[in-house]
């Protein structure tokens, strides 16, 4: 399953019905948890109409014992000797769940946490039970785990708990990410990046322990950039030290192929040169497939009603295929809207087998 495919209300709504835990595996960095924590409370959130609680427990850092909670000798109404336990401080609070009748229990690193804590975890992936307190019916149990190949301390899973849960596997797909970014606001020579060289970014984890490059990890890394740059679109850094930073993000083959990227920056025109004089602004030469990357996606990163007729006058002088990525981006980013638009409407009308081909 992609993450796009997780992130769909199709998925989310029928699977949250059955209540049946939903246990999501896949490589480190790839989105789990950033759909688990913040798409489903809010896809959930938006259809019933109501605000779905979160809460987020950290697998590898609790016992077995916090799920059912602690034992403490007393005596029965008849003088004998016995045992209650206490409240799990897993458990949401009365007055969370009380303001919260539906929400999302998120177990992170399910298969990480050592094999009594993943027993213990049984009675909350099957009923939804911390010993003798019960979640509320509208509750939802996700886990969320590595695989044992990506080693990063996932377990093998016990065969009976496997039976209590549907489990999908996630595909790593770049165009799901560069979306995303796109989405998001992402600086746009980040996302050109991630288009052109998306062999950088680790599908297995590498064997040695070191930095590797991830759709989280490289978020990092450009955050990080845009902080250096003082929120300054057209004044990336490049250089030594800001090369050295990105590394200890996504490593230093991604972040030496990265920089080398960025340096045919200064021979690219400014949005405001492309908006200004879209038909005489400079492009870049066909050889530089880097520099045809960056500025396209500039133009994506800037575009809205008003200037999407100079940006593609602009981009028409691209090769053909450079103008089919960046129509459908167009597309995408701002939800068909511009579609109508008489230069981009006009060339989507002459070209729509070639969209419909890239936007499946």
């Amino acid at each position: 399953m992609r993450i796009q495919d997780l992130e769909n209300p199709l998925f989310i709504l029928p699977t949250y019905e059955t209540r049946q835990t939903l246990h999501v595996m896949g490589p480190p960095g790839g989105g789990k948890s950033d759909v688990a924590r913040t798409t489903f409370p809010k896809v959930l959130s938006d259809h019933y109409g109501e605000e779905f609680g979160i809460v987020v427990v950290d697998m590898p850092s609790i016992d077995a014992v916090d799920f059912r909670g602690f034992c403490i000798p007393t005596k029965d109404a008849e003088g004998n000797a016995t045992s209650i336990f206490t409240r799990s401080g897993l458990m949401p609070t009365k007055a969370y769940l009380e303001a919260h009748p539906r929400g999302v229990l998120v177990l992170e690193e399910k298969n990480a946490a050592d094999n009594l804590t993943n027993k213990a975890a049984n009675m909350v992936t099957l009923e939804r039970r911390f010993g003798d307190f019960k979640l509320p019916e509208g509750w939802w149990v996700v886990a969320l785990s590595n695989r044992q190949a990506d080693r990063s301390g996932a377990g093998k899973p016990m065969m009976h708990s496997i039976n209590r849960e549907c489990i999908v596997e996630l595909d790593f797909n770049m165009d799901d990410y560069t979306k995303y970014w796109e989405r998001t606001g992402m600086h746009p020579y980040g996302v050109a990046f991630a288009k052109q060289q998306a062999g950088v970014f680790a599908t297995e984890v590498p064997k040695e322990a070191r930095p590797f490059c991830t759709p989280r990890s490289y978020t990092f890394a450009w955050n990080w950039m845009t902080a250096a740059s003082g929120g300054d679109i057209n004044n990336i850094v490049t250089g030594a030290i800001p090369q050295a930073a990105v590394a200890g993000y996504i490593g230093e083959g991604a972040a030496a192929n990265m920089f080398a990227f960025l340096s045919c920056k200064d021979e690219l025109p400014t949005i405001e040169e492309v908006i200004d004089n879209p038909l005489t602004a400079k492009i870049p030469n066909d050889s530089r497939l880097d520099a045809v990357y960056m500025i396209v996606q500039n133009c994506v990163h800037h575009v809205n009603s008003d200037n999407v007729e100079s940006l593609w006058k602009y981009i028409d002088r691209l090769p053909k295929e450079i103008q089919t990525s960046a129509a459908c981006s167009f597309i995408e980013k701002t939800e068909g809207t511009l579609m109508n638009t008489p230069s981009l409407g006009k060339w989507i009308s002459e070209n729509k087998a070639l969209v419909a081909a890239t936007l499946k």
